[in-house]
């Protein structure tokens, strides 16, 4: 009977291992990326302007990515080989978060 309670309990805990590891690995819970790159340990903010330099932001992922940076309230600076796309997209962000500032870098990294 000892043995039984045991082994319970071992598996119990080895329940409650797997579900903390699931816990943390799948959800994710959204940061301030802004407040954990920008102030120093003591909470004073280092920067006025934090800047995400996104390559490839033209479009896609990288588009989708700068997007998020502006709405935390990052600079965004696109790296992209099309500099008519980087200016679109940048207009857009532009009109969205007009606080932002934004730059424009063509480069091709092929």
């Amino acid at each position: 009977m000892f043995a039984v309670i045991i082994g319970a309990i071992d598996n119990l805990i080895r329940l409650a291992h797997f579900v903390s590891f699931l816990w943390r690995k799948v959800s994710r819970w959204p940061q301030n990326l802004k407040h954990k790159y920008g102030t120093d340990p003591s909470g004073t903010v280092k920067d006025e302007t934090l800047w995400a330099v996104v390559t490839g932001g033209s479009d896609g992922i990288g588009l989708a990515m700068a997007h998020e940076m502006a709405s935390q309230g990052f600079g965004v600076c696109i790296m992209a080989r099309n500099l008519t796309k980087i200016n679109k997209c940048l207009e857009e962000i532009k009109k969205l978060y007009p606080q932002v500032k934004t730059k424009a870098v063509v480069c091709d990294f092929s």
